[in-house]
């Protein structure tokens, strides 16, 4: 899940500001923007470096020391930013090619060097017209094709030598021109279509691009809903579809392995007014946000690994870093300049949630702890076995062994329990399949997040396992079932050998109870196990 939008940060934010962004959960990477001076003082960026002037590579001197400074860990897919602006370099400039190219080289270098994972190109003109073909530049259709494709592998080239395992992201390739993938003969509109040379530029890159390199299209349709996503994503994978059509058939092999699916998302829509074109109402019996929600989680299914999520009215980030938010299209929204959270309150933790339930449920339980609202909120009852009489099973719960072995203990223990806790644990041993168990009543698309502590003494398996009951309650949705594995705790706990599993799930149709299993496996004769600190917790 990629940033993009009118906040996109420059490389100055970005060192001043890198730690804070790293703790933003709803994306794992973003695009930036480098910035620089020529000689004469005259600034420049790579969101407009397509023209045929010559560039300096140590013009870019400060941005490079800026992204030296930077140690993003969370956000690490981050991508140099190019945009097809101007736009007015004519197909009959070769030395005006030659220059774009070694600026698409310095792009590379500076991201490569930067630790990026790669480059996001937007080819868009912005009121030009770069892309479609002019016959006043001297060329025929046949000239103008075959020159689009000579720069496009001049222009990998330059890209490869200085990254030659980046990731390109566009914001769109191909999926721009599937109307004339569609036709019998594509040429006849590509012709007269204001991208109509793209998918040759587009043939030439793969003609030179190195096994190493992916690219992705973006595919900035921002009017899908639902399924069609899944649709749209299938007509650019397929082998005969209006997509790959465009493409020489000595390069198909290569569009099919080295180009993947991505998707566009325009939050905009979403708190846009009625009048707007981009406009999206609610579900017919949900909210804006849950269109939101359904739309996005289906643009992530449907994509191979990248959605771009674009915004032009708020912000994401501490301040606004770029000057688009001075200009006057929107200042007639009242959230112009405004956070994104405080617009559609509950967008982070549902972006967070898409794309890393878990992660998601960390953020959350982050912030409850910060409020101070962590410890009343814990829905299980007697979650840190305060309440028990000594040998027996804990008040509250429940247990299970397998019958073809024998049953072991389950007992509470006063005796011990996890550092800063008041009570006890739940102790077992002899255990060979069994599990302590729980049940708390939930609704169909509720959101949840269980953690649970063990110390294991000896030889055993521990497992969190959350499983599913419908209103009768009996066992449903089997294939829902998360299993959830014992990680070792940080710092003085772990060292004294507490583990912690964690869950994040969404309450399946047809479900009313979630059930959370503390198992134990394969205990040998004088190991003993403790759980302590089940908590649970909704987080929508």
């Amino acid at each position: 899940m990629i940033h993009a939008g009118w906040d996109m940060p420059t490389t100055e934010y970005m060192r001043k500001n890198w730690q804070e962004m790293d703790q933003i959960p709803a994306f794992d990477g973003f695009m930036y923007r480098v910035t620089g001076k020529n000689d004469e003082g005259k600034n420049l960026a790579f969101t407009g470096m397509f023209s045929g002037d010559k560039w300096k590579l140590e013009w870019f001197d400060q941005a490079r020391k800026d992204l030296a400074e930077c140690k993003f860990q969370n956000l690490s897919h981050h991508f140099l930013m190019v945009y097809g602006t101007p736009g007015t370099l004519s197909w009959n400039d070769p030395e005006g090619w030659k220059n774009l190219t070694e600026k698409i080289g310095m792009a590379a270098k500076i991201a490569k060097e930067g630790g990026s994972v790669g480059l996001c190109l937007d080819f868009e003109s912005y009121g030009e017209t770069q892309f479609k073909y002019d016959p006043e530049q001297g060329l025929t259709w046949e000239e103008a094709k075959t020159v689009a494709r000579k720069y496009g592998r001049d222009f990998m080239n330059a890209l490869a030598k200085e990254f030659p395992d980046a990731t390109i992201l566009t914001y769109w390739m191909n999926s721009l021109l599937m109307t004339a993938g569609s036709t019998h003969n594509p040429d006849a509109t590509l012709q007269a279509h204001h991208y109509g040379l793209m998918p040759f530029f587009f043939d030439g890159m793969l003609d030179v691009v190195p096994p190493t390199i992916k690219m992705i299209d973006g595919t900035e349709f921002y009017f899908l809903e639902g399924d069609e996503f899944t649709h749209t994503a299938q007509k650019i994978r397929q082998w005969n579809g209006p997509c790959a059509r465009l493409v020489s058939p000595e390069n198909r092999a290569k569009y099919r392995a080295q180009v993947q699916v991505g998707f566009g998302f325009y939050l905009d829509m979403y708190i846009n007014k009625e009048d707007s074109i981009y406009y999206r109402g609610p579900l017919e019996s949900g909210t804006r946000m849950d269109r939101l929600t359904r739309n996005l989680g289906a643009a992530l299914n449907a994509a191979d690994e990248y959605i771009w999520v674009y915004g032009e009215k708020c912000r994401w980030f501490g301040s606004v870093s770029c000057n688009e938010f001075q200009k006057a299209p929107h200042k007639d929204y009242e959230c112009f300049g405004l956070s994104w959270e405080s617009q559609l309150p509950g967008l982070t933790q549902n972006i967070a949630w898409l794309k890393n339930p878990e992660v998601a449920c960390r953020w959350k339980l982050n912030q409850m702890e910060k409020d101070g609202t962590l410890k009343e909120s814990n829905l299980a009852k007697n979650g840190a076995f305060t309440d028990g009489v000594a040998g027996k099973t804990p008040k509250d719960y429940g247990y299970w062994h397998i019958e073809t072995h024998p049953a072991g203990t389950v007992a509470y223990d006063p005796d011990v329990t996890f550092p800063g806790n008041e009570g006890g644990a739940c102790r077992m041993e002899k255990m060979y399949n069994g599990c302590l168990i729980y049940h708390l009543d939930v609704k169909p698309g509720e959101r949840y997040c269980v953690r649970v502590k063990a110390k294991v003494d000896g030889e055993a398996l521990t497992q969190l396992t959350l499983r599913w009951q419908d209103e009768t309650g009996k066992w449903t949705h089997v294939h829902d079932d998360l299993a959830c594995s014992m990680k070792p705790m940080d710092g003085e706990n772990g060292e004294n050998g507490w583990r912690i599993a964690i869950g994040a799930v969404t309450v399946p149709d047809g479900c009313y109870k979630i059930v959370p299993l503390l198992s134990v496996y394969q205990q040998a004769e004088d190991s003993k196990v403790w759980y302590d600190d089940l908590e649970i917790y909704r987080v929508d």
